[in-house]
């Protein structure tokens, strides 16, 4: 701002940029004296989305920047979801925030730590056309961060697998990219006043992508511009991508009718088709998974529509309040997980295999060489060296924490003794007792001080033997060199 300006300003203005400058910063340029840009990764949804690394280059992540004049962007929706469930120990599923903030009132940005991995656009390159047991461990993944969604109140409006990625590390799918998490349009989820005055409607609660509608809800076909994704359209969009991950392909994927595929998928969706051949269990066990999906969402809607109908206050159905009912839902998620468990584990039992462990299409065995080999055994004997100094540790506290606890038992109990004894020798007084319980805890200082002092001298008493010892071989070493000049002498 111009120095000579006069008056107050209401307005914090730190960094002079305009929203052109937002989509056009350039590499080794340094955002907010924070953040250095390392590569543009084009646009996400409203955001401009950058590759971006600390000063110190420690941390790595993507930073998103969109200008929202009216303070309604998407990027505040997904700061506050990104902090709910990393306050309720969910951000495995999801990316950690780094840093947020608000720039001239109207740019608001936040950068997401960026984990490594790869995407699952990647793994798809492979083959579209995995086993049973891939397909299960993949939907498992899907399912689990669709729960977590629905029970905080939001939804996944488009299935992107670029914004997926695979945690080689605990080998666990999760949502990298939260452009499209929306905040849920179901009746259950708002309140009286939005659903009456129409005031939490908002164009981005739809289907994201017009042009393909490979995955879309049979509610965005009927319903077009005016859909509002909810939890049942989000549960069958991932049904269609698990379906076309272990069949290779969709009925109809090759059409261009909409109506002809809102009618197939409706079929789809009333009874699944079956597998032209079945060879093993797990092909046997992710067909019937396949069909109970369909029926367990089935039953959900003939339960949420008699609940919807019930007469409760808000106008939802959950009676603990208006948005309460984000943390319930009529889906049988166990259910679903359990039977796609089943087919990653092949029907053995839960304690015999640790199942994320299991081989997938995309694991290879590479062989090593001896250096390698060498290198990764020293790298496990100092990460177990570490595990037993810290577990060394931990039980020498555990230790000195029920010593101490000891101490106080026994002095309680003799202090207990010596009063059960007066009052049956009829000597029961109470001034007496608080004078012999203050005596039992000044003896129990001073037997602590004893103690101490005792430790004192037993360390001095070692450090003067050690120094005796050494004065001693002094002596000895000077008297033998006395000697030894008095014998030259007489010579």
């Amino acid at each position: 701002m111009c120095k000579q300006r006069k008056g107050h300003d209401f307005e914090k203005v730190y960094l002079h940029f305009t929203p052109r400058d937002a989509r056009n910063f350039k590499p080794k340029q340094v955002f907010d004296n924070k953040w250095i840009i390392m590569k543009n990764s084009g646009k996400r949804g409203d955001a401009h989305c950058y590759d971006v690394s600390d000063k110190k280059g420690k941390e790595f992540g993507k930073l998103y920047v969109e200008v929202s004049e009216e303070g309604v962007g998407n990027i505040v929706n997904q700061i506050e979801f990104a902090h709910k469930q990393f306050s309720l120990g969910n951000s495995h599923r999801f990316p950690s925030i780094l840093d947020v903030g608000i720039i001239n009132n109207h740019i608001y940005y936040m950068v997401l730590l960026n984990r490594p991995g790869p995407t699952m656009s990647a793994l798809f390159e492979m083959s579209m056309n995995f086993s049973p047991i891939t397909v299960a461990f993949i939907a498992f993944d899907l399912i689990s961060v669709a729960e977590l969604l629905t029970s905080s109140g939001y939804v996944l409006r488009y299935f992107d697998p670029k914004q997926w990625k695979f945690d080689v590390k605990s080998r666990t799918f999760f949502l990298a990219d939260l452009t499209d998490v929306i905040v849920i349009s179901d009746k259950r989820y708002r309140l009286f006043s939005e659903s009456l005055f129409g005031s939490g409607d908002n164009g981005d609660l739809q289907w994201n992508n017009f042009n393909d509608v490979t995955y879309a809800p049979i509610a965005f076909h009927s319903d077009g511009i005016n859909h509002r994704m909810s939890e049942f359209d989000m549960l069958e969009s991932l049904l269609y991508v698990i379906y076309k991950l272990a069949r290779g392909n969709l009925p109809w994927q090759h059409l261009t009718n909409e109506q002809k595929i809102m009618e197939m998928k409706v079929t789809f969706m009333n009874c699944p088709p079956e597998m032209d051949r079945i060879e093993s269990d797990e092909e046997l066990w992710l067909d019937t998974a396949f069909r109970n999906i369909t029926e367990y969402m089935k039953l959900a809607r003939k339960t949420q529509e008699k609940l919807e109908k019930l007469p409760v206050r808000d106008g939802a159905w959950c009676p603990n309040g208006a948005r309460a009912g984000a943390l319930l839902s009529t889906i049988k998620y166990c259910e679903i997980l359990d039977d796609f468990h089943r087919v990653v584990i092949s029907g053995r039992p839960v304690w015999s295999v640790y199942w994320r462990d299991v081989k997938l299409d995309w694991d290879r065995e590479i062989s090593q060489t001896q250096k390698a080999l060498d290198l990764l055994r020293k790298v496990e004997k100092r990460e177990i060296s570490w595990e037993v100094i810290r577990e060394t540790a931990r039980l020498a506290g555990i230790r000195e924490h029920y010593t101490i606890m000891q101490e106080h038992d026994d002095a309680e109990t003799r202090l207990n003794s010596t009063l059960i004894q007066k009052y049956l020798q009829g000597t029961h007084d109470e001034q007496g007792d608080v004078k012999v319980a203050s005596e039992e805890v000044n003896n129990v200082k001073k037997r602590k001080r004893r103690t101490k002092k005792q430790i004192e001298e037993d360390k001095r008493r070692q450090q003067n033997l050690k120094l005796e010892d050494v004065n001693d071989e002094v002596k000895v070493e000077i008297e033998e060199e006395e000697e030894k000049e008095e014998e030259k002498g007489k010579f």
